[in-house]
């Protein structure tokens, strides 16, 4: 235990940079995860969703349209890896602020709407991601409203 506490004293500005920078990528991956796993919660990521998650990752996380590809590719690996959504949204949720977990809710709200359809399944899907991200209904409601008025 000791031996742990001085090497967390004492390691370089380096490495405290990389920790955070791979911290900031696992939330990239979680969130773009997220949003591909609403994409294709109807069994097919039409092309209006998927575009609709590449703008959702440009306009989040400052990428260009490579970038938002790259992330894009790395999330349906880690989607296809992951057994259930547990893990994805509590990084999530020990990670980001409830402003920041309810700029995500509305992401995935954009990206069900996308197509002009809300099934059954996927609102179904986003109100258990809400209860997962710790978010209430009233949230959720609110956002799902503001989506869909295009407000």
């Amino acid at each position: 235990m000791f031996e742990t506490l001085r090497k967390l004293m004492t390691q370089d500005v380096t490495a405290v940079a990389g920790d955070a920078a791979n911290a900031d990528h696992r939330r990239r991956l979680a969130t773009a995860a997220l949003l591909l796993e609403v994409a294709w919660a109807d069994d097919a990521a039409a092309g209006a969703e998927k575009a609709a998650i590449g703008v959702v990752l440009s306009e989040r996380f400052g990428l260009d349209a490579h970038e938002s590809s790259a992330l894009m590719d790395a999330a349906e690996a880690h989607r296809h890896d992951a057994t259930d959504l547990y893990n994805t949204t509590s990084l999530l949720r020990t990670a980001l602020t409830r402003t920041e977990l309810r700029e995500v809710l509305e992401a995935l709200w954009r990206v069900v709407y996308a197509d002009g359809v809300l099934e059954a399944h996927e609102d179904a899907l986003l109100h258990r991601i809400a209860r997962m991200l710790g978010l209430d209904h009233a949230e959720l409601i609110a956002l799902k409203l503001r989506v869909r008025d295009g407000a």
